[in-house]
């Protein structure tokens, strides 16, 4: 579980949407991603997870954004003194299987199975939480300047996700469907 994104960067305190414009912020390399760093005014550099650590250090980059749990084990609280929950998207790990394969186990397999996951996913879970709430006080503790999303970032951030869901590139590859659940009425 990767909980909640975050932005990190060695310039400013990220306090509105505006703060982050022109702050060079690696982002991963995803275009949807991009596009929406792009929306929120930044020069983004699509740089590997395996090079962002030595990017930072360099100054390659301003800044990140993935959850506080990389910002706390990488120790890029070191070097990145701002740190602003955006609360825009939140990265969960998934497990799947091939139901084919899961309908040939015997019921008592399938249900071990089910069980297993369920009680993976109440672990991992607890652990996330609990690890990401350590690198917030760790964080803060090393003089990092926290915020949460204001609720005016939350409206632009908002505002940012109709425009792009409902544009001609996003709109038919995220569909209709999906993008009225995710911004109800936003089609009309």
């Amino acid at each position: 579980d990767n909980g909640f994104r975050w932005i990190t960067n060695s310039v400013r305190p990220i306090e509105s949407i505006d703060d982050i414009a022109g702050l060079k912020i690696r982002v991963p390399e995803i275009e949807s991603l991009i596009d929406i760093w792009d929306a929120f005014g930044a020069v983004t550099a699509p740089i590997s997870y395996t090079e962002l650590t030595t990017a930072l250090q360099q100054g390659v980059v301003d800044g990140q954004e993935l959850g506080m749990q990389h910002f706390y084990s990488c120790g890029w609280y070191e070097y990145q003194p701002y740190a602003t929950n955006l609360d825009y998207d939140y990265s969960a790990v998934i497990t799947c299987m091939n139901l084919d394969k899961f309908n040939s186990l015997s019921e008592q397999q399938q249900a071990d199975l089910v069980q297993a996951f369920d009680e993976a996913s109440a672990y991992t879970l607890d652990y996330a939480v609990d690890f990401i709430n350590e690198g917030y006080e760790v964080s803060k503790a090393n003089g990092v300047q926290v915020l949460e999303r204001t609720q005016e970032m939350y409206d632009d951030i908002y505002a940012i996700g109709v425009e792009l869901a409902t544009n001609d590139k996003w709109l038919p590859i995220f569909g209709e469907e999906l993008v009225e659940k995710m911004y109800p009425g936003c089609l009309g």
